[in-house]
């Protein structure tokens, strides 16, 4: 990755830290903050969604539960929450038997 030498060594420095870390990452678009995090954190990742540029709540919600639904490789979709932490209590469920703690 040409020029993410500084962003690249952030995340790993998170990857090996013991607490919990959250890092936000922005800037223009399709400059490949994607693409970075990724590569770096590929075998990390166990859930990936990405919201709808100025998309209501409803369909941001609509789209998160249908990616939960391909995660969880459900057949039958997951209920469509109607808050963000209905849908956050969702992805807890779907995360506690794979995540060690």
């Amino acid at each position: 990755m040409v020029g993410r030498n500084e962003e690249n060594a952030i995340l790993q420095q998170a990857l090996q830290s013991p607490r919990a870390e959250l890092i936000a990452i922005y800037g223009r678009r399709r400059v490949g903050k994607t693409y970075m995090i990724r590569r770096t954190l590929e075998k990390q990742i166990a859930f990936e969604f990405s919201g709808t540029r100025n998309g209501a709540m409803k369909l941001q919600l609509a789209n998160f539960s249908a990616q939960l639904t391909k995660c969880f490789g459900s057949p039958v979709p997951l209920a469509v929450p109607t808050t963000w932490r209905e849908a956050l209590l969702n992805l807890e469920r779907y995360l506690e038997p794979i995540v060690t703690k």
